[in-house]
């Protein structure tokens, strides 16, 4: 009965994802229903633990908070919902488990490829772009939305693996020894 939501900001952590879960902490856990995993990113961890333990009502057993995801794969098969980065691995994830997405592109990265990234996932709705100077004002309300709707996850979870293609590494080799050969 319990509603899993995966939060990382990458490998390295992402203050503004990290900022947006605290101030949501208090509203989000008024819901015992909703079970956060979040990663907060190896820099990040120690603040971020000092800070829940001056939150009175911080219950671990519904936030649970890591360092860094090692095998994120058992992460993504135990959720419902992704908030986080959209670089290429994280996309490539959420559409092969079939994950309802709120992206929050870096604003930090070459040729802004996240947003690219994260764009094309909203265009097919299985998630939504949220740039991250307007993930505090916007995060809250379109998660709650999402979480609140099961049908709506439901869809986005279909468009999600619509957009996956478990052949696409064949098909990259493929077409690269063809070029080769030519």
């Amino acid at each position: 009965d319990q509603i899993v939501i995966l939060a990382t900001g990458g490998s390295q952590g992402a203050e503004a994802i990290n900022r947006f879960w605290l101030q949501f902490l208090p509203r989000f856990q008024e819901h015992p229903e909703w079970v956060l995993l979040w990663a907060t990113g190896r820099r990040y961890y120690t603040g971020i633990m000092e800070q829940l333990n001056h939150i009175p009502t911080w219950n671990p057993k519904q936030v649970r908070v890591f360092e860094y995801f090692y095998e994120i794969q058992k992460f993504y098969r135990m959720s419902d919902v992704f908030l986080g980065r959209a670089g290429a691995m994280t996309i490539a994830d959420c559409t092969a488990f079939g994950l309802p997405s709120i992206l929050v592109p870096s604003p930090h990265v070459s040729e802004d490829h996240q947003t690219k990234n994260a764009q094309v996932i909203a265009n097919r709705q299985a998630g939504i772009l949220i740039p991250e100077p307007d993930l505090l004002k916007r995060g809250e309300t379109e998660l709650i939305a999402i979480l609140k709707d099961r049908d709506r996850r439901g869809k986005m979870a279909s468009a999600a693996l619509a957009i996956y293609d478990p052949l696409a590494s064949e098909k990259i080799a493929r077409t690269i020894l063809e070029a080769h050969e030519r």
